[in-house]
């Protein structure tokens, strides 16, 4: 029923007709004619009901009225007394005046909100107290308004509030709801009581629970109560977190609330906030469950494919029960997922590519999924790889799950094979050896790979600009230029398809300079590395030799060709000698450096004793058997020691035994560059003579108190040696000391044998040593001959091969890396032990019998996820990788 509010304020009723019909007889036609009416609006009634406790600052739930009006000469304006705010629509509700305009002197049906909002004002200076007053209607022309009535308490004491006072989960499962709500709570005039809120289960509901937390507090967790302590005595608006967790029963309503109290603290409006739910699944279990699997029960496995390029798909197969959300599934960066296989709408690399992206797979009514497969694939944008990412699937309250994944879009390059060493060669013009080919392999490769070899460090004697001393050619014919930056490599293209390189390339040694060379291939490319595309790198080699990945080549100089004339002397029984040597300056082609070996075998044959070219020796400052002196063998066992190597006139030895004669040996050699005198070591050129037996130059020690006419040490079987010695003269002579020696430097004494006092008559004598060291591969022997006076002399030093050569354990497997099958060899002497296989983290995941006396072991891979391993048998070990 419509009342209509003249201005005297007072409502017709039923009388209004009567009432109209008296005033149209007193007042002026124009302001008879205006009629403002007033009715409830739908869901409120008339007058309004008292807007309750509410605190300062904060604001009621609205109540509305409306508002019409006929013949109208001007705007209908509605104030509201202090405390209230107003609003039309949607628009902001304002404190004060709303006006409203007629349209042709008619105003439409209008509904006004109202809410109680106080606030500190010139009546109520705190803002606290009983509101009681009214809403003003007017028009022009009526000096006074009528009004609608509103009242509302602002509580001076103390108080909480909650809002909103009802919160409606709606639809959960067993395990409780699948989302969480907030509301907010707040008090004021508390002191410094708590304000506390308490959640409990109402009606007939007896399982489960409601749980609040604090979010604004980091780490907090859910709990049935929570406290907020007050400051100054307030507790300012919070929003608060809430959640229903289970059990919850089938086919039950979930009712619940959630109190708020400080004290005497009084609700403004009210401190009770009311939970509702719904659990519509039926069973004795309806705990909302997902599961996340692969069609083989195994893990996923990696990902792999060059940048801007979609790899090849995986799929995963969710299944569900008592769902009350859609399980969403998370990709990560640079991942896709899908649940169709063409990843419809999503780009597969190019332009408009759209990675780590969501997609919801919607249960059914009862809240089930069955089976539904879901795509996932690698899409990256740059090179790079993904480890212990995982794609995520969540529908609360179910718990989440993820599946890890792991994927690599850096390219490799290898190589699959090992260079020989090339030399020694001699330097010359464009001269370089026969190629060997080498195996290049990459994977995950999309553009064009270049490769070199690296260069030397500028300013090296003999090549001053640096140029690299090998060449590369992808046909044998036609090879890089070193000293030209556009043709010093070359260029290998990848299948398109594969994204795979694997071709053989030409490796020469072409060498500017002698000496000993090293150097390796690099390549140039963005797709096998996180640097830059201009940034060089070195090719690894796939064997874990450490020198698998090096180019390596030796370059000599020239040989001479003449041998340098020399003069050796000492004085009978000194301790030293002194070498002169002595080219004729007319004449041409001698050695620019010269080699000595001193002995005490009168003669040596060539080439059974020849220094090797490209080596340099240690000739230990000129002493005789001095600490790290270089030697040289005869196949008698006779031993040449290196006293000089260099390019003065003469030398000077030392430390010889004044009652030994020595013999002198001189080679001459070349080893510098072209056109350079300075010395460049491993490019020694040795001139041999001309003549296969050279006599050494003889530098006498004191004669001897026993003349050996024979003298040999000889393996007897595979642990002993046979030493025979014969004596044409012995003078006062009590004996020999044997004495043996694993490196030809130290010697320790293993036997004695009597001596024949003086004779003129021969004498044979023999002994054997059947206590070698273990693992020994040759023995130095010599004689400590003792006269009866005590005065000692030492007999030349003999050299014996032993014939049980002990080969070093090594524990081989190959290929490496592999894929599916490597073979495994145990050679050498080792003790029986199993084969066992540890991986990154140092668990044994297998183990197996391995093949004795260097037989082959098939080892399968089939089970081992990718990665590195670590290869065990008894102490030896080998790295393995699984790829």
């Amino acid at each position: 029923m419509k009342n209509t509010y003249l201005k005297t304020g007072v409502a017709l009723g039923q009388c209004t007709s009567l009432l109209m019909l008296w005033l149209s007889l007193l007042l002026p036609a124009a302001v008879q004619a205006q009629t403002l009416m007033v009715e409830a609006a739908p869901g409120n009634t008339l007058p309004l009901q008292d807007f309750g406790k509410i605190p300062v600052n904060r604001a009621s739930a609205q109540q509305s009225f409306r508002l019409s009006g006929a013949d109208l000469i001007g705007n209908a304006t509605v104030t509201a007394p202090d405390g209230f705010e107003l609003r039309v629509g949607t628009n902001a509700f304002v404190a004060g005046s709303l006006v409203l305009t007629p349209t042709s002197g008619t105003l439409s049906a209008t509904t006004i909100d109202v809410r109680f909002a106080p606030v500190p004002s010139s009546t109520y200076p705190a803002g606290t107290g009983d509101y009681a007053s009214t809403i003003a209607l007017s028009t022009p022309g009526q000096a006074g308004s009528t009004a609608v009535a509103v009242s509302g308490t602002a509580p001076a004491g103390p108080y909480v509030f909650v809002d909103p006072a009802n919160l409606a989960f709606g639809q959960i499962s067993g395990s409780g709801s699948g989302q969480v709500k907030t509301f907010v709570v707040g008090g004021n005039n508390l002191g410094t009581t708590a304000l506390t809120l308490t959640a409990a289960l109402t009606g007939t509901t007896t399982s489960g629970a409601i749980q609040v937390r604090n979010p604004a507090v980091v780490g907090s967790l859910f709990s049935p109560t929570l406290t907020l302590a007050p400051v100054n005595g307030q507790v300012p608006a919070t929003t608060i977190e809430v959640r229903i967790v289970g059990p919850i029963a089938g086919q039950s309503n979930f009712t619940g609330s959630i109190m708020a109290t400080s004290g005497s603290a009084v609700g403004a409006p009210t401190n009770v906030v009311s939970v509702t739910a719904n659990n519509p699944f039926s069973g004795a279990n309806t705990s909302s469950t997902f599961t996340v699997s692969t069609p083989s029960g195994n893990p996923l496995q990696p990902f792999s494919t060059v940048p801007e390029k979609a790899s090849a798909s995986q799929t995963v197969i969710v299944s569900g029960s008592f769902l009350v959300n859609g399980v969403v599934v998370r990709a990560p960066a640079n991942f896709q997922v899908s649940l169709d296989a063409t990843f419809s709408g999503q780009g597969s690399g190019t332009a408009g590519t759209v990675t780590a992206n969501s997609l919801t797979i919607t249960p059914a009514a009862d809240g089930t999924i069955n089976n539904q497969v879901v795509y996932i694939r690698y899409v990256p944008a740059v090179a790079g790889t993904e480890s212990g990412t995982g794609v995520r699937f969540d529908s609360s309250p179910a718990t989440p799950s993820a599946s890890i994944v792991r994927a690599n879009s850096i390219g490799t390059i290898e190589s699959r094979t090992i260079y020989t060493p090339e030399g020694p060669l001699v330097i010359g013009t464009n001269v370089r050896t026969a190629p060997q080919l080498i195996r290049l392999h990459a994977e995950l490769v999309r553009n064009p790979a270049r490769i070199s070899v690296s260069g030397e460090s500028t300013g090296a004697l003999g090549n001053p600009d640096g140029y690299a001393q090998f060449r590369i050619s992808l046909d044998g014919v036609t090879y890089t230029d070193p000293t030209n930056s556009t043709t010093n490599y070359i260029q290998l293209t990848p299948d398109p398809t594969t994204n795979i390189i694997d071709q053989d390339i030409y490796v020469i040694y072409a060498p500017n300079r002698v000496g000993a060379a090293q150097a390796v291939l690099q390549y140039l490319t963005p797709d096998v590395t996180a640097a830059p595309a201009n940034t060089l790198s070195p090719v690894v080699n796939t064997s874990s030799n450490p020198a698998a990945n090096k180019l390596q080549g030796t370059a000599i100089d020239v040989e001479p060709t003449r041998d340098t004339p020399f003069s050796a002397s000492r004085t009978v029984g000194a301790a030293s000698a002194a070498i002169a040597f002595n080219p004729d300056p007319l004449l041409t082609g001698y050695g620019e450096f010269h080699i000595v070996l001193i002995s005490t075998s009168p003669s040596l044959t060539i080439p059974d004793v020849l220094p090797k070219d490209g080596t340099d020796y240690n000739a230990s400052n000129g002493a005789f058997q001095g600490a790290g002196q270089s030697t040289l063998q005869d196949s008698n066992g006779n031993t040449y020691y290196v006293v000089f190597s260099g390019g003065a006139p003469t030398a000077t030895i030392t430390g010889l035994n004044p009652n030994v004669t020595y013999y002198a040996y001189v080679f001459d050699y070349n080893s510098t560059n072209i056109g350079d005198g300075t010395f460049i070591s491993n490019a020694e050129n040795y001139k041999g003579p001309a003549q296969t037996t050279v006599f050494g130059a003889a530098l006498p020690g004191n004669p001897l108190p026993v003349s050996l006419s024979l003298f040999t040490a000889q393996p007897e079987g595979p642990q002993a040696v046979r030493l025979n010695w014969h004596t044409a003269s012995e003078l006062n002579n009590a004996g020999f000391t044997v004495e043996r020696s694993v490196a030809g430097q130290t010697f320790v004494a293993v036997g004695q044998v009597s001596g024949a006092g003086s004779s003129n008559t021969l004498h044979t004598y023999s002994f054997l040593d059947a206590s070698l060291p273990a693992k020994a591969t040759q023995l130095y022997y010599r004689l400590r001959q003792t006269d009866l006076n005590g005065a000692t002399t030492y007999s030349p030093v003999r050299t014996v091969s032993l014939v049980n050569t002990v080969v070093a354990a090594q524990l081989l497997a190959y290929p490496n890396p592999a894929r599916e099958t490597v073979f495994v060899r145990l050679v050498g002497t080792a003790d029986a032990a199993p084969l066992q296989v540890f991986d990154a983290t140092g668990r044994m995941v297998h183990t197996q019998a391995i093949a004795p006396d260097g037989g082959e072991t098939t080892l399968s891979l089939a089970d081992l996820p990718l990665g590195f391993y670590l290869l065990r048998c008894g102490t030896l070990s080998q790295r393995l990788v699984v790829k």
